[in-house]
């Protein structure tokens, strides 16, 4: 499998130095039947700039540790992994990951996601080279396991434009596809920093608020492709999740939101727009529940109704 993807040597031959300016950051777990095809999308970049890729496997069980430790041979000037001892749910990184980053910036990929076009990073990173803003996205082709469905997911137009942070908190879903995240290393920290005080899951969502203070970059190019429903991800966890388990997740929400908005006071009035959402969100799925039966089922209705009549018109 490692033998289709192009050698070391290949990749190398583009570049004009080996001063790294990109580390790509594979978050993955469990993804044995995804991450070759994350990496090649990596692998086949034709970029004239040096860059790294730093993989983070959250303790893998599935066989993906052994494919990641042939990439590491194949590549052991590009591929750097760091292996967790334990599984962290994706709430915490240690140390030991984020000071191996190098360069201007970092483009993310989650290991069951993957690159489409061999040219992002020179398209993203020579835009960013000439942007006053932070972060850069693109669309992607969403492909949904459960029914070979395929869609596209984060489509605002065709023309090159910087949208506002404002965007972000008025959606009731994710703005921008993981794999199509490219943005400057000092926000990536600053992200990192603030992970540390979240409780637990997705965080998206919070590095897309921290990133886009000056405004997001979108480029219209489809250059990725992202999986609804795989094994291991959090779309799949979300559509199997019990009654108890939505309420938890709403719960967590409300804390991480009100976290953001201690942190970065002058998002409050965005925050409390995004709770709103949230909790309109999990009222619906609680409405979808097999479960949920009698009078509660007019009853989460009746409340999403009156939250989003209270929230009122979203204006961008």
């Amino acid at each position: 499998m490692i033998s289709n993807l192009p050698s070391q040597t290949a990749v190398k031959s583009y570049w004009l130095n080996e001063n790294v300016k990109v580390t790509c950051v594979v978050m993955c777990y469990n993804h044995k039947d995804y991450i070759f095809e994350c990496i090649k999308g990596i692998m086949t970049q034709k970029t004239d700039f040096a860059f790294k890729v730093l993989i983070y496997d959250d303790f893998s069980n599935d066989g993906t540790r052994e494919i990641l430790k042939a990439l590491e041979e194949s590549y052991p000037d590009i591929v750097d992994v760091y292996y967790a001892d334990f599984n962290h749910y994706g709430v915490a990184l240690k140390d030991e990951h984020i000071s191996k980053l190098e360069g201007d910036y970092v483009a993310l990929c989650e290991g069951d996601d993957y690159w489409l076009d061999s040219f992002k990073l020179k398209k993203q990173y020579e835009e960013m080279q000439n942007s006053q803003v932070h972060f850069c996205v693109h669309p992607a082709i969403i492909f949904f396991q459960e029914n070979n469905y395929e869609d596209l997911f984060c489509y605002y137009g065709n023309a090159k434009k910087i949208l506002p942070q404002k965007l972000i908190f008025g959606l009731k879903n994710q703005f921008s596809p993981t794999a199509s995240y490219f943005l400057r290393v000092e926000m990536y920290l600053e992200y990192i920093r603030f992970k540390g005080n979240l409780d637990g899951g997705p965080g998206d969502f919070f590095l897309e608020a921290i990133a886009s203070e000056s405004g997001v970059l979108y480029l219209p190019d489809v250059m990725s492709a992202y999986r609804r429903g795989g094994q291991g991800s959090y779309s799949s966890s979300q559509a199997t999740s019990s009654d108890s388990e939505i309420k938890d997740e709403l719960s967590r929400w409300s804390k991480n939101l009100e976290c953001l908005s201690s942190f970065y006071p002058h998002l409050q009035g965005l925050v409390s727009e995004k709770k709103i959402l949230v909790e309109v969100d999990c009222l619906v799925r609680l409405r979808k529940r097999d479960d949920v039966v009698g009078s509660n089922d007019n009853e989460y209705i009746i409340k999403a109704s009156k939250l989003l009549k209270e929230l009122g018109p979203l204006l961008f």
